[in-house]
C-alpha cells in the first residue's frame, strides 16, 4: 500500500468501508482477521486496528472480542447514505467521556508530562503533528508513576494513536508501560531513556553536556566544584549528568572527592530555605569549594537563592552553573548553563510519534547536544582555589 497522501489507517479505512459500500462484505457476515488485513495491506496490525475502530465508531462494524470484527445489521444503507465522502464524517465522543472529536480520521496524540514548564515541547510537536491533522492531548503525571501509569491507561483505550512520554522517575517501569511495548503501541520516550526498556526515544546528550559544563569550570580555574542534584539513583538523567561530571575529573587527572555531593530531596527543591539549611553545613565542611554545578534549573535557582541568603555573592565567592533552563525570570537570574533545542527536540518527537503510527519509523533513537552559554554566574577564580572564605561562610549564617 502506498505510503504517500493521508495516513495509511485512513487509506485502509477507506478501503474496507468501501468494500462495505459495494457489498463485498454484507450485513451480519464478518471480515477477515487483523492479522490477514494486516498480511494483504502490508502493514502493521496496529494500523489495520486503528482502521476497524474508526468503522466501529461510525457504526459500521461491531466488533465482538474473542470473535472478531462483523458488519453491522444497519450500517450498509447507512455507509451508503453518510460516508460517500471520505472526508465527511460524524462527530463522536469516545465511550468515557474523556475526549471529544469532530473528525475520527484526525490522528490524536498523547502527551504526558511530568510538568509543564517545557512549553516548548508542546509547541514544537503541535508544529510538525498539525502537519498531518493530528490533535495533541497533554496530560500532566506531576512525577508521580502511579498517575503517569493512570494517564498511560487512558489514553491508550480512549482514541489515543500514539503517546510522547516524558517519564517519571522511580525505580521499576510501570505494569501500563511493559504492557504497551508488548503489543507494540506506539510510546516515543521525551527527554530521557528507560534501560532495558526497547523504545525509541529523543533525549539530551546529559553525559557529554556534564563533561562539557565541569571542563568549562575547570577552565575558568575551578578545582573543588560540588555536584548537586535530587536524588540521583535510578534516574537516568541525573545518572550520566553526574558519571559525565566524575569522567571529567578522571580524563583531568584531578582527584575528585566522592562526598562533594550535595543531594536535595525532591520535594524540597523549590524551597529555597530548606535548601539553604542543608547547603550551609556542607559548605562549612567543604570550605574550599568554588564552583556548583546543579544537575537541574529547578534547584539551581533554589541553591542561588539559599547563597544569597548565606551573604555568598555569586560568582564573587561562589560560580554556579545548571542545566536546563527554558526561560529566565524578569531577575538577575541568567546562569550560566547548558541549554537544549526542545522545541527541536519536540518537532523531532512529533514527527517520530507519526512515523510510528504509520509503522513507518526508520531512526528508533535521537541524541540531541546541549549549547553552552556563559551567564552571569561564572568568573575566573583569583586564587589557586578560589574557595569562599571560612569568614564569609560563617558571617550573618544561621547555623
Amino acid at each position: 500500500m502506498s505510503r504517500s497522501g493521508r495516513l495509511l489507517y485512513e487509506a485502509v479505512h477507506s478501503e474496507l468501508r468501501d468494500r462495505i459500500v459495494n457489498g463485498t462484505w454484507s450485513a451480519g457476515s464478518r471480515i477477515p482477521s487483523e492479522q490477514e488485513l494486516s498480511h494483504e495491506f502490508e502493514v502493521s496490525r496496529i494500523t489495520i486496528n486503528r482502521a476497524l475502530q474508526m468503522l466501529a465508531w461510525e457504526g459500521i462494524v461491531e466488533r465482538r472480542p474473542g470473535r472478531g470484527t462483523f458488519v453491522s445489521q444497519e450500517s450498509t444503507q447507512k455507509t451508503r447514505n453518510n460516508l460517500g465522502d471520505p472526508d465527511i464524517s460524524p462527530n463522536l465522543q469516545n465511550p468515557q467521556g474523556l475526549i471529544q472529536v469532530d473528525n475520527p480520521a484526525s490522528p490524536l496524540i498523547g502527551f504526558i508530562t511530568t510538568a509543564l514548564y517545557a512549553t516548548a515541547f508542546v509547541e514544537g510537536i503541535e508544529e510538525e503533528i498539525r502537519k498531518c491533522g493530528a490533535i495533541l492531548a497533554v496530560g500532566l503525571s506531576s512525577g508521580d508513576p502511579v498517575r503517569e501509569a493512570h494517564l498511560l491507561q487512558q489514553f491508550s483505550t480512549n482514541r489515543v494513536d500514539g503517546i510522547i512520554l516524558c517519564p517519571s522517575n522511580g525505580e521499576e517501569y510501570s505494569n501500563e508501560l511493559l504492557t504497551l511495548r508488548l503489543r507494540d503501541y506506539p510510546v516515543l520516550l521525551l527527554d530521557k531513556f528507560l534501560p532495558g526498556l526497547t523504545l525509541p526515544y529523543v533525549t539530551g546528550n546529559n553525559e557529554m553536556d556534564s563533561y562539557l559544563l565541569t571542563q568549562f569550570l575547570f577552565q575558568k580555574g575551578h578545582r573543588t566544584i560540588a555536584f548537586c542534584s535530587t536524588p540521583i539513583k535510578h534516574t537516568v538523567t541525573l545518572e550520566a549528568r553526574l558519571a559525565g561530571h566524575e569522567r571529567a575529573y578522571s580524563e583531568s587527572r584531578m582527584a575528585r572527592d566522592p562526598s562533594l555531593v550535595l543531594t536535595v530531596p525532591h520535594e524540597l527543591q523549590l524551597n529555597s530555605e530548606a535548601v539553604q539549611q542543608l547547603l550551609g553545613p556542607f559548605l562549612r565542611q567543604h570550605s574550599t569549594v568554588s564552583a556548583i554545578l546543579v544537575a537541574s534549573n529547578a534547584l539551581a535557582r533554589s541553591v542561588y537563592l539559599a547563597l544569597q541568603a548565606l551573604q555568598i555573592k555569586v560568582p564573587e565567592a561562589m560560580s554556579l552553573a545548571c542545566f536546563d533552563v527554558t526561560s529566565l525570570p524578569h531577575d538577575s537570574w541568567n546562569p550560566t548553563r547548558i541549554e537544549y533545542d526542545e522545541y527541536a527536540m519536540g518537532q523531532l518527537a512529533g514527527q517520530m510519534i507519526v512515523s510510528m503510527i504509520q509503522s513507518s519509523l526508520n531512526e528508533p533513537t535521537v541524541v540531541f547536544n546541549g549549547t553552552l552559554v556563559e551567564g552571569s554566574t561564572t568568573r575566573l577564580v583569583l586564587t589557586p582555589e578560589g574557595a569562599a572564605s571560612e569568614e564569609t561562610l560563617s558571617k550573618n549564617s544561621p547555623f
